[in-house]
């Protein structure tokens, strides 16, 4: 989170490249964090405050990444993309976005194409996958 706090900083913290208000919110409370709990805490607080509305896109625009990284595997990809989105976005529908996405990309950069990716992912929820329907 230090490195996203200096890159968001570097964009002097005004909607630092699309950070998003939720975002540049948990940004601000960075130093004061020792631990991802700390992190979570703080994700749960600003989720609170705002009403259960913290589903935006910048925890999506995050996880992107893991999708192509070989250390995380099939069956954990799901829960790597979901614990990126809770270090500034508790939501679940945020959590479930992040989740689906990265595994989408992730058949994607495996050379599947777009309907089969699509067409996997829909047939996918034993990988917890939020697929299917809204919770």
């Amino acid at each position: 989170m230090r490195a996203y706090r200096a890159w968001w900083k570097g964009g002097a913290g005004v909607d630092a490249w699309d950070t998003g208000p939720v975002a540049a919110s948990a940004l601000r409370h960075v130093p004061a964090a020792q631990t991802v709990a700390d992190l979570e805490e703080s994700a749960q607080r600003i989720d609170a405050a705002l009403k259960g509305r913290t589903a935006g896109a910048n925890a999506l625009h995050r996880v992107l990444p893991l999708a192509t990284a070989r250390c995380i595997g099939d069956d954990e990809l799901a829960g790597a993309a979901r614990q990126e989105s809770r270090l500034t976005h508790w939501s679940r529908l945020s959590g479930d976005a992040c989740a689906a996405a990265a595994f989408v990309c992730r058949r994607l950069v495996h050379g599947e194409s777009w309907d089969g990716a699509l067409r996997a992912a829909l047939a996918s929820g034993h990988r917890g996958l939020p697929l299917g329907g809204c919770p």
